[in-house]
């Protein structure tokens, strides 16, 4: 009896596991693949490419071949070391390992490039030579080891990918939405991005120029840059560290949206830093200017003076150069003398940032250290309708400007330096005696709100502030600057995938364009954000 119950329940058991679900079944995840590469597994990829094929030789194999005098290789997604140094003279051996003569444009004699085009992979030089280009597209890419690639590095077309050793005798380039991140090595040749790409410079050395274009993010927080370090028409520019010296100046910045320097040390031979029609945020670092340069020459031949850092503006009224480089609420060591060119190319230097300083020529050389300076406490605020009711009574003053005076949230004047609004060509901003300005925030002054950008201007015809999904929205400012007690605004996104903006009472945006959180947006007749339509 008891066998029969044995055989019964190994049965019901086989039973119960034909009921399990396919869909239920465990699947192990595929594993990356490891390869340790050399010259016979290219050669043999090229082989197969010879004899019709497409088969991969550990993970490789042939993309094309471009006029007979450049091969393009295709690695999959993997792990791969060089066993040796690949692809350099005389690198494609039969499998006897003798070597194979085609003609004069064999492989011998041809151009590589390696292509990365799936999911992810990394390639570890392994202390070897890598005689080839190497190119990521849309992929997550990884370059490591204390080897040698002699080609250029073309990162592009919104990859990730991070380089973290070796030395680069090519250019390395960041494009098309790509984001490179450089944690160290050495490079030979320029360091660039373009077209809306990133570039995080943490470490290495760069014996080249660095180049940020249209639309870029360029960060520095380490590392030693032995050229010009110059940025175009780019989005953001940060620096808060590194080694910065060029032959002219150790950072050039023209026509950018912002610029924050919170450290590092630039050098260069005419001027440490020069900013050109682009809004600067200084909070740390130290300039030079060593003399080794003469300047740029004027129209006139002169001679520019040299200094640690320099304003470069279309405009020689003081107040539109500070416009242009709106620097304050710091301390410097010694006082800062800014180069200025003015409109008719001779070059004036001012002494300060306050616009009421008289020009003087500046020809020593300087080095400044910059240290921040007190400044109120005012914490993260938004406009409310009950601290805007009461603008007389002093005991109910918090974390706001009166009549020039700050009242700390206790209501106390704790802080002893008195604020005005100034004005210049751009717009208008709040400053005190100690050079401290509100930006990108709010700010309460005289009883209404107000909200000042990161440059620290003034918003003004705009639903303005810092709304993430967690805040109230953005709060419309007319013309004057002042928060209209309206309801805040906010963005929804509807069912079928459009954005709209509305408020509370039923309003929402339509037929036209509106500024928010300091960008231009146009919207349908509908209400429905048109992104097509470009500011």
């Amino acid at each position: 009896m008891k066998k029969i119950e044995k055989v019964m329940a190994v049965v019901i058991a086989c039973l119960l596991a034909l009921l399990v679900p396919f869909g239920e079944m465990e699947v192990n995840a595929a594993t990356t693949q490891k390869y340790t590469i050399t010259n016979a597994d290219f050669s043999a990829a090229y082989n197969n490419y010879k004899n019709g094929s497409r088969e991969k030789v550990k993970g490789i194999s042939v993309d094309s071949i471009t006029d007979n005098t450049t091969i393009i290789w295709s690695l999959e997604s993997g792990e791969y070391t060089l066993g040796e140094n690949v692809l350099g003279e005389n690198w494609y051996t039969a499998s006897s390992g003798s070597l194979v003569s085609l003609d004069a444009n064999g492989p011998n004699d041809m151009y590589h490039s390696i292509k990365f085009s799936y999911d992810s992979a990394t390639l570890n030089l392994n202390g070897k030579t890598l005689n080839s280009d190497v190119f990521v597209e849309n992929d997550s890419f990884t370059l490591s080891g204390n080897g040698t690639v002699k080609g250029d590095v073309d990162i592009c077309n919104g990859a990730t990918a991070t380089i973290s050793g070796g030395t680069y005798e090519g250019d390395v380039k960041s494009d098309y939405s790509a984001k490179l991140t450089i944690k160290d090595g050495t490079f030979k040749k320029d360091v660039t991005c373009y077209n809306g790409a990133t570039l995080n410079i943490n470490g290495g050395t760069i014996e080249g120029q660095v180049f940020s274009g249209n639309d870029c993010e360029l960060s520095i927080s380490s590392g030693t840059i032995k050229d010009d370090v110059d940025a175009y028409e780019s989005k953001s520019i940060k620096v808060s560290g590194g080694n910065l010296t060029g032959k002219n100046y150790g950072l050039g910045v023209f026509k950018c949206g912002s610029l924050a320097v919170s450290g590092g040390t630039f050098t260069g031979g005419f001027t440490g830093l020069l900013v050109a029609d682009s809004a600067l945020k200084l909070s740390g670092g130290k300039f030079i200017c060593d003399g080794s340069g003469g300047g740029p020459q004027s129209v006139d031949a002169i001679d520019y003076p040299q200094s640690g850092i320099m304003i470069e503006s279309n405009n020689s009224d003081s107040d539109k150069v500070f416009a242009d480089a709106l620097v304050s609420g710091y301390e410097y060591s010694p006082s800062i003398k800014c180069n200025i060119w003015n409109d008719n190319g001779n070059m004036d230097s001012l002494n300060s940032f306050d616009g009421d300083a008289s020009y003087t020529h500046y020809t020593d050389q300087a080095t400044i250290s910059v240290v921040k300076k007190n400044t109120p406490d005012n914490g993260s605020q938004t406009p409310s309708k009950e601290d805007s009711s009461n603008k007389s009574d002093p005991k109910n003053y918090s974390n706001e400007w009166v009549d020039g005076k700050w009242y700390d949230k206790d209501g106390k004047q704790t802080y002893k330096y008195k604020g005005g609004w100034k004005v210049n060509s751009i717009g208008w901003w709040y400053e005190d005696e100690n050079g401290w300005f509100p930006q990108n925030q709010w700010q309460k002054i005289d009883g209404e709100w107000y909200f000042f950008h990161d440059t620290g201007y003034m918003a003004e015809n705009e639903y303005a502030g810092n709304w993430t999904a967690y805040s109230e929205g953005y709060w419309w400012v007319g013309s004057d600057g002042a928060w209209d007690g309206s309801e805040p605004g906010v963005w929804r996104l509807s069912k079928n995938g459009k954005w709209w903006f509305k408020d509370s009472t039923g309003w929402f945006a339509k037929s036209k364009w509106y500024r928010i959180g300091g960008k231009w947006y146009y919207f349908d007749d509908d209400g429905w954000w048109d992104e097509s339509k470009k500011e």
